[in-house]
């Protein structure tokens, strides 16, 4: 867990060598060692209905980390900050299927799903960053201890927010000449994550292609969101 500010050292660390291990946000044992065939990643869509999937206590929490508006109340939600004050009219709050549970073993992984929507990955996972950054401007020793992060305790346990999950993909050219492989730059208009950052295509967000039951089950598929994007 990262539990104070990155140094200017830290900051210039290159890209190439390994980042410090407190920057790594990921649960022992979630990070593979080696690469692993897509036939062994094995997904699981359970029914909404089958779990906890109340999210107001979480929303209300979550609140508390965002901005006012005029001075008489806060903004609702991460989701409406990002519209008000980011200008960022065209998110479509869409249906993603929402990350559960992750069980990595040595060959296999295994990946539990429900279905959710965009603006509650937003709302519950991207405000832990705001939280962490207004912190870190008032000048706050530990980022990560804001009222909002406190109350999640343990940020691995998902049902407690609505985590969504992007699925990158490494694109290889063969040709005459040497190969070659491809990357995008994500426009900072037009994202909610990592806008300016370079990364591999295709990339996106793992969710079927329109609401309709039938697709929620059909394009419940890493290889087919692979080929749609």
């Amino acid at each position: 867990m990262i539990n104070q500010p990155p140094s200017k050292d830290q900051l210039a660390t290159p890209a190439s060598s390994s980042p410090p291990r407190e920057w790594t946000l990921a649960k022992p044992g979630w990070i593979l060692r080696r690469p692993i065939p897509l036939d062994r990643v094995n997904i699981r869509l359970h029914d909404v209905a089958t779990i906890d999937a109340d999210l107001t206590s979480t929303l209300k929490h979550a609140r508390r980390a965002l901005p006012w508006a005029g001075g008489v109340q806060r903004i609702a939600r991460y989701s409406d900050a990002m519209a008000k004050l980011g200008e960022m009219n065209h998110l479509y709050n869409g249906t993603i299927y929402r990350l559960l549970d992750v069980n990595a073993r040595a060959d296999s992984l295994d990946l539990d799903f429900t279905t959710g929507r965009y603006f509650d990955h937003l709302d519950t996972s991207l405000v832990l960053s705001f939280e962490a950054a207004a912190r870190d401007l008032a000048g706050k020793r530990v980022i990560t201890a804001g009222s909002y992060r406190r109350f999640l305790r343990d940020p691995f346990d998902l049902r407690l927010r609505a985590p969504s999950l992007g699925i990158n993909t490494v694109t290889f050219r063969r040709g005459d000449n040497e190969p070659g492989f491809y990357m995008h730059r994500r426009d900072g208009r037009w994202v909610a994550e990592g806008p300016d950052i370079i990364h591999v295509v295709p990339a996106g967000e793992f969710t079927p292609s329109d609401i309709g039951l039938e697709a929620v089950r059909n394009d419940f598929d890493i290889w087919r969101t692979i080929m749609r994007e």
